[in-house]
């Protein structure tokens, strides 16, 4: 959509990726919690810098992972939905807040069931507890008598199947075509068994994280940085603001996400059944019917931050109210609280790790001298600048311990020295008995071309790779140069085709033999390789008449590639040839990249696809005279691509003789394949790939997988109608407001 304002079109989806995707996730953060505090009547200044808050403090772990960042940010949102139902128990509401959620599940189905509703289903439990003591007396419930009433429930459900029905599509041909690795489908070992059974629920083998007693300990430890281990960076300043709120606020919200707070907390204490500790786990067991998802603990408590959203923004009013007008929420006996529970977190920093005790120590001092001030009868001016003075300080104090748990976090400053594309920082791993290079990789398929093979992990790669995970895009600009394929867990399944791929070690060498995507071959099963070779095509280009762009490190120069370049040969990140793309001027090889070009020596291969060369040269290059060299390595084979998506192929191939045409795609029944447009039978070649027998000469060729079916059609009206139902969700949202 994007790519025509670009002036280098493979840089657009990244660019989207990136920074598009992550201001429309902020915006529906922002709305959400806009809403939430709007609820409570806060201040407008509360608003604002509780706002900031939680798109900086609040967020920052969800900036690692932009799944996961998507999909927590609804939950102020619905959030704000939980509390209007429990609190004026109106149809709408509820309404709403099953269509959030509905969104959520269609966004990433297992994290929404799993570690998202985890917290939110305590969230529930706490609202529903507030309710029954608080608002006991407006809990009527209307029954289904009209037949308006059930028309718009007859509607609703309409809306929701529709929604979801491509999810579920795939979910059943996950169940049916995946192998997944400890999901308990497909004859793997998972939970789904433990659904409402305390007893298999406690006796899972899930990891769980902290001791109750660590909390205050790891919670604000920026020294340890592996997330999965440990506490996300709350602050001490976020910390102090909550008690704060949790304390002296008068609003009776904070009772449901204090409960929130700490049965998440106690939800990562040790499985035993037996404990004080285990409240938590048995509501999970008894009444939440997604529990058996949770494999392990350390996602819910991404959530935490944005539980704790609400206590903090009370915090700060009940600052804001004492330094606007001298009334403060905070009677004389909630100061004793207050001034003891900031005194005994002083003392309780004394006890931290050395290297976070003199922060602790300097924010919760800062709290106690704040808790003073309020004691004493100041005028409104000392008031309005002792407060903004003790606030400004909290949260630069927070901003700096921030700033170090970014740069010592494993995904930001662990991997590359420089922010140039050039200078990466070895790391070294387990299992690796040397300091290598880590490449991090995104591929998208829209923009990635012609597959060429698959490579079984661990791998060679040149420049050298050995991550099992993508990194969730963030780091688009650096590319790794091959593909490999990685054992399946739950996150990453397989066809089920390949279930056993992993461990055939004859398989592995017939890999290492042939690893291009589509080949000749003399026999279905092992046989020979019938190659009719490759040639080198080499393309000059005149940068005399080239239109240049000045960036501030390099100049980048493009020109349109002459009509007959095989432009479905992209990038050499599917090739075994790590020369199949070659630039070369004065004398230097140039790297391909995918997206963005960030330094010289560099040219971008995602344009390719688009007929353009785009390269970026260094600043003082000496350009005129001079021509730049294009080398492409051409199949003999693969004579033309006419189609080039995930699930359908059309392509010319020239066989050397009569064979089997085997490609390096998993088999399965959904594929049809045709060969000079008849109908012919797929098999099944070395064990686990399709293939089709041919004759000898040129040959088109067309794969598809799963034709005739409604899916693009619903997946696209499923994204328009979850658009327009998010839309109608703020509507009411905002409209709810002005009824309040």
């Amino acid at each position: 959509l994007f790519y025509p304002l670009y002036h280098d079109p493979g840089a657009a989806y990244h660019h989207c990726f990136s920074i598009v995707f992550h201001a429309v996730t902020m915006l529906i953060r922002t709305i959400g919690g806009y809403l939430l505090l709007r609820k409570l009547g806060l201040n407008r200044y509360v608003i604002i810098v509780g706002l900031v808050l939680l798109n900086t403090f609040l967020s920052s772990t969800m900036y690692f992972g932009l799944l996961t960042d998507n999909l927590y940010s609804y939950f102020p949102l619905l959030a704000f939905f939980i509390l209007n139902y429990f609190e004026h128990f109106r149809a709408r509401d509820l309404c709403a807040g099953f269509f959030v959620f509905v969104i959520c599940v269609a966004n990433s189905p297992f994290f929404a069931l799993g570690y998202f509703y985890e917290p939110v289903h305590f969230l529930v439990v706490g609202a529903a507890i507030v309710a029954l003591i608080f608002y006991r007396s407006r809990m009527k419930f209307k029954a289904f008598g009209t037949s308006a009433l059930w028309i718009k429930t007859a509607g609703v459900c309409a809306l929701v199947v529709l929604i979801l029905l491509p999810w579920g599509m795939f979910a059943r041909s996950l169940s049916q075509d995946f192998y997944v690795a400890n999901s308990g489908i497909n004859g793997t070992e998972g939970r789904i068994k433990s659904i409402f059974n305390p007893k298999k629920y406690f006796a899972s083998k899930s990891e769980t994280l902290i001791s109750p007693r660590e909390m205050p300990f790891k919670v604000v430890d920026t020294t340890n940085d592996w997330w999965e281990k440990s506490w996300i960076f709350w602050g001490a300043g976020i910390i102090g603001f909550a008690v704060f709120g949790l304390i002296a606020s008068r609003r009776r919200e904070k009772y449901i996400f204090g409960t929130s707070l700490i049965l998440i907390v106690l939800s990562n204490t040790a499985l035993d059944p037996a404990s004080p500790w285990a409240l938590a786990h048995w509501i999970n067991a008894l009444t939440n019917p997604f529990a058996f998802l949770l494999r392990s603990y350390h996602m819910p408590i991404l959530l935490m931050p944005y539980v704790l959203f609400v206590p903090v923004a009370l915090g700060l009013q009940v600052i804001i109210e004492w330094a606007i007008d001298g009334k403060t929420a905070v009677h004389w006996f909630k100061r004793i609280l207050l001034g003891g529970g900031v005194l005994a977190l002083i003392v309780t920093a004394y006890s931290f790790p050395m290297p976070v005790r003199g922060y602790a120590v300097s924010v919760f001092t800062l709290f106690a001298l704040l808790v003073v001030m309020m004691w004493l009868p100041l005028p409104k001016r000392p008031r309005l600048i002792v407060a903004g003075f003790l606030m400004l300080a909290i949260m630069s104090v927070d901003s700096n311990a921030l700033w170090k748990y970014y740069i010592q976090n494993q995904y930001h400053g662990r991997y590359f020295c420089k922010d140039d594309g050039r200078h990466i920082k070895p790391r070294i791993f387990e299992d690796f008995k040397q300091d290598q290079p880590l490449i991090l990789e995104y591929q998208d398929p829209s923009i990635i071309p012609w597959r060429e093979f698959v490579r079984v992990m661990p791998t060679q790669t040149a420049p050298a790779m050995h991550s099992e995970q993508n990194h969730y895009g963030m780091f688009y600009k650096y590319a790794a140069l091959e593909r490999f394929l990685m054992e399946p867990n739950i996150y990453a399944p397989r066809p089920m085709a390949f279930k056993d791929l992993y461990s055939d070690m004859g398989t592995t060498r017939l890999l290492a033999q042939n690893s291009r995507f589509v080949f000749l071959s003399s026999a279905q099963e092992g046989g020979t390789t019938v190659d009719l070779g490759r040639h080198v095509e080499r393309f000059d280009f005149n940068l005399n008449n080239v239109m240049f762009h000045k960036r501030p490190r390099f100049l980048v120069c493009q020109w349109p590639l002459p009509d007959n370049f095989a432009r479905y040969t992209a990038t050499g990140v599917f090739t075994l040839d790590q020369e199949l793309l070659k630039v070369i001027f004065n004398g230097e090889t140039y790297a391909p990249v995918q997206g963005a070009l960030t330094a010289a020596y560099q040219f971008d291969v995602n344009n390719v696809r688009r007929g353009y060369l785009s390269v970026a040269l260094p600043l003082k290059a000496e350009v005129m005279g001079k021509p730049l060299q294009l080398f492409y390595s051409r199949s003999n084979e693969l004579l033309r691509v006419e189609k080039n998506t995930l699930d359908d192929m059309r392509f010319q191939y020239l066989a050397a003789q009569r064979g089997y045409l085997k490609t390096r795609l998993a088999f399965d029944e959904k594929w049809r394949v045709t060969v000079d447009g008849k109908a012919v039978k797929s098999l099944k070649v070395d064990g686990y790939f399709l293939g089709v027998e041919i004759a000898q000469g040129k040959h088109t060729i067309e794969l598809k997988y799963w034709p005739g079916g409604n899916l693009r059609l619903l997946i696209g009206l499923s994204v328009i109608l979850t658009f327009v139902i998010l839309g109608w969700v703020m509507r009411h949202g905002f409209r709810s407001l002005e009824r309040i």
